[in-house]
C-alpha cells in the first residue's frame, strides 16, 4: 500500500498549496470514463476477463489564472473497478463482481494547461493539454473462503499497476462553459487519457488504445474571490 499511498499524498500537496499561491477557483466534477480493454481468451479457449470497465468518476480541482486567456488546472478524480489476474497471459482484467480478486483504486491526478475563447459574454471554448497520472492500487476482495487461493495474486495485480510506466497517461480535453453568474460556471468536458506506454510496451496490446481512459464531465467552476 506504500505506493498508493505515497501518490494519493503527492497529489494531495500538489492540489491544496495552490489555494494559497493565487487559484481562483475550486472546481468540482462528475463525468462517466471508458476504459477500452483487449480481453484475450484463457486456456480453456474462453475469454479470461471482461467487460471492460465503464463507470462514474469524482474529482475536484483548482484554476490558476496565467492570463491572455491560459491557465493552470490541476486536479485529483478518482473511480475504481474490479480486476483479476491472468495467469495463462500474464496480465491484469477487468472483470465482473463474481470473479474479482482485487478492488482497484484508481487516483487520477492531472496537470493541464488550458486556453479558453471567450464570446457573446457568457459562453465559452477550452482546450487543455498536459501530463496525467492515474495512480492505481488493489486491495484483496474475495470470500472468505477464497483468501488463500488469491491473495498470492495481489502483489502480482499491483505490481503490473506500477510496471513499465503504466501510469502516465496524459491528458487532452475540450470543454464547452456557459457562466451562470459572475461567480459560477458550468462546462462540459470530452476528456482522454492516453495510453502512451503502449508505445514502448512488449508485447504491444492488439489495440493502440488499450487502457486508455475515454468519457466526458460535467465540471463547476466557483470562483474564490
Amino acid at each position: 500500500m506504500k505506493k498508493g499511498g505515497l501518490a494519493f499524498a503527492l497529489a494531495i500537496l500538489v492540489i491544496l498549496p495552490g489555494l494559497g499561491l493565487g487559484f481562483t477557483s475550486i472546481d468540482p466534477r462528475i463525468g462517466v470514463v471508458f476504459v477500452p480493454t483487449t480481453i484475450p481468451n484463457g486456456q480453456n479457449g474462453y475469454p479470461a476477463g471482461g467487460p471492460p470497465l465503464l463507470t462514474y468518476v469524482l474529482g475536484v480541482g483548482s484554476t490558476l489564472d496565467l492570463g491572455l486567456g491560459f491557465a493552470w488546472e490541476p486536479a485529483l478524480g478518482f473511480f475504481s473497478g474490479t480486476d483479476l489476474w491472468d495467469a495463462y497471459n500474464e496480465t491484469v482484467l477487468p472483470t465482473e463482481l463474481s470473479w474479482r480478486t482485487s478492488y482497484t483504486m484508481n487516483f487520477l491526478l492531472q496537470l493541464p494547461f488550458s486556453y479558453t475563447l471567450r464570446f457573446a459574454k457568457v459562453w465559452s471554448v477550452s482546450l487543455a493539454l498536459g501530463p496525467a497520472f492515474d495512480f492505481r492500487w488493489g486491495i484483496l476482495n474475495v470470500g472468505p473462503s477464497d483468501v488463500a487461493s488469491a491473495a498470492p495474486d495481489m502483489p502480482k495485480i499491483n505490481a503490473w499497476f506500477w510496471s513499465q510506466g503504466r501510469w502516465f497517461q496524459p491528458e487532452s480535453a475540450l470543454r464547452v462553459g456557459y457562466r451562470l453568474t459572475d461567480r459560477v460556471e458550468f462546462s462540459f468536458s470530452a476528456l482522454a487519457y492516453w495510453p502512451v506506454y503502449n508505445l514502448w510496451l512488449s508485447p504491444k496490446p492488439a489495440f493502440a488504445l488499450d487502457g486508455g481512459i475515454f468519457g466526458g464531465e460535467l465540471l463547476v467552476k466557483a470562483k474564490l474571490k
